[in-house]
């Protein structure tokens, strides 16, 4: 089987999840190619010896009109966004498709079209994976509605990350599967360096919770709190600066450590305390999955894909798997509930998360959900 995929906008846990997917589908007969829509992603997925190429693919959303410049020029960008994907776009990837020759192309995220559109004017099945709610999470304007956004994901088979994401666009079976996301689950190697402290893990953004995390740990530090708090990410330099200054005011600068991008992420959580999962919408929640699979305590917003997991957890398990919050005073609580919790309790926890995610989200499982997905959607265009 030959599938072709039109990878995510960015670099984040969409495409190491696409990635470490296609690994695993490859093992399992599967020929993939991948196309991404900048060129500085090309070498992310050649680092898994994974065939890719280039097509500049637009989003399927109206441009932003925040500010007063978008919005005096958000005809001429509609009309550069609405040429781009019905014409450079799809005449484009319309040829890789036919050099390719897919069975199936599979689009890596909703706010992607152009797959859907070369699928049907070749008469191939296509796949969406729903990733994202888009308005809740990215405050993206989906086009050219909720309800014509919602309709165009209906009309062809996806797969949803969560029940939450599936029920948000109405997205139900036989077209569409619930499959959660596979995370790597090999061996770590706890660094001694990071010895205990709070972590944050991800994009440093208001719309990830990451200014109430801010304050809700200031006001711990305040409590009497002395846990420090490792904050690994990157951010908008005008953000960062502007939570940094709040951090400095409330006396915190020595207690907040930036590390930045990182590579050895599992390590840290190995290592950490407990893991913050603030995001006000989270997908799925791959931090979350990592942060269970590398034996860290979650304490999570209790919302989207973190409480479903959280469900999922005491569903499957008996018992809770995390730390459940939802404002600022509850999570500034939740911080000083860990410090005074005893080791046998939080082992219990991480125990019961760990049993959680090795029957839930291993690679092999999401893969062979995804592979008999593809086999029936064949099976029913060749019927």
């Amino acid at each position: 089987m030959k599938v072709l995929y039109i990878a995510s906008p960015g670099l984040g846990g969409a495409n190491i999840s696409l990635a470490l997917l296609i690994k695993r589908l490859e093992e399992k007969g599967i020929e993939a190619k991948v196309i991404v829509a900048n060129k500085e992603y090309l070498s992310f997925f050649r680092r898994y010896n994974i065939s890719v190429d280039f097509v500049p693919v637009k989003f399927t959303t109206w441009p932003a009109y925040c500010s007063w410049y978008e919005k005096i020029s958000f005809i001429p960008r509609l009309i550069v966004k609405l040429c781009y994907t019905y014409a450079i776009s799809f005449m484009q990837l319309r040829r890789k498709v036919k050099q390719f020759k897919p069975d199936l192309i599979h689009t890596n995220v909703s706010c992607f079209s152009v797959g859907h559109l070369v699928a049907n004017s070749l008469s191939i099945p296509h796949v969406y994976h729903v990733r994202e709610y888009g308005d809740l999470d990215f405050g993206w304007n989906l086009y050219p509605s909720f309800k014509g956004y919602s309709k165009r994901l209906q009309s062809t088979y996806s797969i949803a990350i969560t029940k939450d994401i599936a029920k948000h666009f109405s997205l139900k079976p036989p077209k569409n599967r619930v499959i959660y996301n596979g995370i790597s689950d090999g061996e770590i190697n706890q660094d001694d360096y990071y010895t205990k402290g709070f972590l944050y893990v991800g994009y440093i953004t208001e719309n990830k919770g990451f200014s109430e995390l801010v304050r809700a740990y200031c006001q711990y530090v305040a409590n009497g709190g002395n846990t420090k708090l490792y904050v690994a990410g990157s951010g908008e330099e005008n953000y960062l600066n502007k939570e940094k200054d709040y951090i400095d005011c409330h006396n915190c600068a020595e207690n907040v450590i930036f590390l930045g991008q990182c590579t050895n992420v599992n390590q840290i959580m190995a290592s950490a305390k407990a893991i913050i999962v603030c995001s006000k919408n989270e997908g799925f929640g791959r931090i979350t999955a990592e942060a269970m699979f590398n034996k860290c305590l979650v304490i999570g917003r209790n919302t989207g894909g973190t409480k479903e997991q959280f469900d999922n957890g005491v569903e499957l398990s008996g018992g809770e798997i995390g730390i459940r919050y939802l404002k600022e005073e509850e999570l500034s609580k939740s911080l000083t509930a860990v410090d005074m919790m005893l080791e046998e309790e939080k082992d219990a926890i991480k125990k019961r998360a760990l049993k959680t995610v090795t029957e839930l989200y291993t690679l092999d499982k999401c893969a062979g959900n995804v592979l008999h997905f593809y086999e029936e959607i064949l099976n029913n265009h060749v019927n």
